[in-house]
């Protein structure tokens, strides 16, 4: 089970974020078949298609290089395909990307900020009080501060990418891209990483050449 509690859900719920459903969404993304990601991947004819349906439903689950090379040729950060044991802040941003793709009615990000105003009693002075941004949570909805590496960073990012899709600067489908390019789309990381970094508002225009940048 997942529940992010920084997050809201209905209830919680089983979430299937498996690499074949994001294979499968990254392709039809991207406006190709099984059969011809398959002969990208140098299947043959005959099995191409079969080959990435396996993929895609768990019935064959790609090891790291093939990951990588599916990645090459949907271009798309290889991340989306990674497992990691242990903590670490990327494949969770990106795990919560995928939750808001495959469950977009029952997870959303929050902007969260400390009510300095109320305080009741004595006590109440050691508690941090907060409100969150969207008035139609319910009244038991939660946060949890996750303070692995640079998490919080990279949710302001996103919830200012969300900002610009809500407001009409960017579309739905330069939102997905973002999403898909992830860590190398992040201005932070690529500062961070000595990438160079075109002016946010040109990154759709002229994508950062993240691949040659990062190797």
């Amino acid at each position: 089970y997942i529940c992010y509690s920084i997050y809201r859900f209905s209830r919680c719920e089983v979430y299937t974020m498996t690499i074949g459903k994001r294979i499968a969404a990254i392709r039809s993304f991207r406006g190709i078949t099984q059969a011809e990601l398959g002969l990208k991947l140098e299947f043959t004819a005959t099995s191409a298609g079969t080959r990435v349906a396996q993929y895609e439903t768990g019935y064959r689950v790609p090891k790291e290089e093939m990951s990588e090379r599916i990645s090459e040729i949907l271009d798309v950060s290889p991340f989306n395909f990674y497992t990691f044991d242990g903590l670490s802040e990327i494949p969770l941003i990106i795990d919560f990307f995928w939750m808001e793709e495959f469950s977009p009615d029952t997870f959303r990000l929050l902007s969260l900020y400390k009510d300095k105003k109320i305080k009741e009693s004595a006590s109440d002075s050691l508690i941090s009080l907060y409100h969150a941004s969207d008035a139609d949570l319910p009244d038991s909805t939660y946060g949890v501060y996750i303070g692995i590496g640079d998490t919080n960073t990279y949710l302001a990012e996103w919830a200012k990418m969300k900002s610009r899709l809500t407001n009409d600067e960017i579309s739905r489908d330069e939102y997905f891209e973002w999403k898909l390019q992830f860590p190398y789309s992040s201005p932070f990381y690529q500062n961070a990483h000595g990438m160079e970094v075109d002016d946010e508002d040109n990154f759709f225009k002229n994508p950062p050449k993240w691949r040659k940048s990062s190797k």
